[in-house]
């Protein structure tokens, strides 16, 4: 009685930390069916509109996206990773999926797990990264790394492909005097409309 009262206990907690992840947590039958879903307040799926449902019952854009690589997953038996993207409430919304198959005792596949992340935070990051990189954050203009990297690159397309091409250089006299007389800022501006 005492080992039966245990492993209830211990499921009631698994599923009171499964149920409170941030992430979505499923679990898929070898058919596709939903066998367990945590479901979400924050993206207003719930568990009881997917438990019992395969994919060809699912009408919900972001529940499709979620298991878009289950029979994948099934018939290749392997760990699998995707990301996608999806508007949700008028805003785009990334998510990272990691598949696992689950195996009994003899190493048989049963079922499919499926770990969702919410990952538009960590998306939006790294393009402001890549912007940062590129790009001058005063100006907005191409930084000397990305402007050289460019010119390189069409040079060696024209090159290749015997067409012409031009650069233009333009020094601007007394651009000291503007940003002595009027700021940086003028001096910024004025970089931007000569661009």
């Amino acid at each position: 009685q005492q080992a039966e009262d245990e492993l209830v206990e211990s499921e009631v907690r698994l599923k009171l930390l499964v149920e409170s992840a941030d992430e979505l947590i499923a679990m898929l039958d070898l058919e596709g069916k939903c066998i367990y879903f945590n479901g979400s307040e924050k993206y207003g799926i719930h568990a009881e509109q997917l438990i019992g449902k395969a994919q060809n019952d699912w009408i919900e854009p972001l529940v499709i996206a979620l298991f878009n690589n289950v029979h994948k997953v099934i018939h290749e038996g392997n760990i699998m990773e995707d990301e996608f993207s999806i508007v949700l409430n008028g805003e785009l919304v990334w998510f990272s999926n990691k598949f696992y198959p689950i195996r009994n005792a003899m190493t048989e596949m049963i079922a499919i797990a499926v770990i969702t992340r919410d990952i538009t935070e960590r998306k939006i990051s790294n393009a402001k990264l890549d912007y940062m990189a590129q790009y001058d954050s005063i100006t907005g203009l191409l930084n000397r790394n990305t402007f050289y990297d460019r010119l390189i690159h069409d040079m060696s397309v024209s090159s290749r492909n015997y067409q012409k091409m031009a650069l233009l250089f333009i020094d601007l006299d007394d651009f000291k005097e503007v940003n002595d007389n009027f700021g940086h800022k003028a001096g910024d501006e004025l970089l931007k409309e000569i661009e």
